[in-house]
Parts: C-alpha cells; structure tokens; sequence
C-alpha cells in the first residue's frame, strides 16, 4: 500500500472509532437515565449475574 493510501485508510479507521466511541457515551447515557446507576458497567454486570443464573445447576432447562 502506498502512504497515501494508509493515510486515507487511518482517517477512516479514525472516523468509525469516533462514531462507535460517541454511540456507546450515549447508549450509556440511556442506560443510567432509565435506572442502570453505573450505565453500561451495571447492564454488563447484570447480563453476568443472569448468565450465571441460568448457567447454573438448579435452573435446568431455562
């Protein structure tokens, strides 16, 4: 690849890392509004919790 073309290539790569950075503030910004006190830290813990509730022996079948 030339320069030019990594060049090109970065600032792209730079672009969709802004966008995906700015998507995930605001997707934790909902969160926390609507009650998840630590925004996208608590859903993942949460998502953890469950996954491990139904991960475990006494919920066959769930």
């Amino acid at each position: 690849m030339k320069k030019a073309e990594l060049i090109k290539q970065m600032i792209q790569l730079e672009m969709a890392n802004e966008e995906l950075l700015e998507e995930i503030y605001e997707t934790d910004q909902i969160m926390r509004r609507i009650g998840f006190s630590n925004g996208l830290a608590t859903v993942k813990a949460v998502a953890y919790e469950m996954r491990n509730q139904n991960n475990s022996p006494n919920n066959e079948g769930i």
